[in-house]
């Protein structure tokens, strides 16, 4: 400890701009709160919804060529990233669909090792 009793005062005393600094919200973007898109890539967005619904759900919601004929990631990402309008439709579906999907559950799959 410091013999001299200002500088023991000034550590004793607790730090007012720091405790004031921890204790506001850190700052957020109004739009990212709104948009449930923020952060989820639209490569994130087909494989979701070819894993979940498969290419003829999503040919038969959105009728394009890259859903009907020899589907792939590759040229359903070429395609929506160019056609705004079936882009829409796509995110569209998979922010409804994540609303009524059940939650992930991280640990499903994990089981306590067994000791020999």
């Amino acid at each position: 400890m410091p013999k001299d009793p200002e500088i023991h005062a000034a550590l004793a005393a607790p730090n007012i701009l720091h405790d004031a600094a921890l204790a506001q919200p850190l700052p957020t973007h109004p739009k990212t709160m709104q948009d449930p898109l923020h952060g989820v890539t639209l490569a994130m967005v087909v494989e979701s919804l070819r894993a979940r619904h498969g290419w003829a759900a999503m040919a038969a919601r959105v009728p394009v060529r890259c859903f009907q004929f020899d589907p792939s990631v590759k040229s359903s990402l070429i395609f929506l990233r160019r056609t705004p309008w079936a882009r829409e439709k796509i995110e569209a579906w998979y922010v409804a669909d994540q609303a009524l999907a059940p939650p992930v559950n991280p640990w499903a799959a994990w089981s306590p090792k067994s000791t020999p």
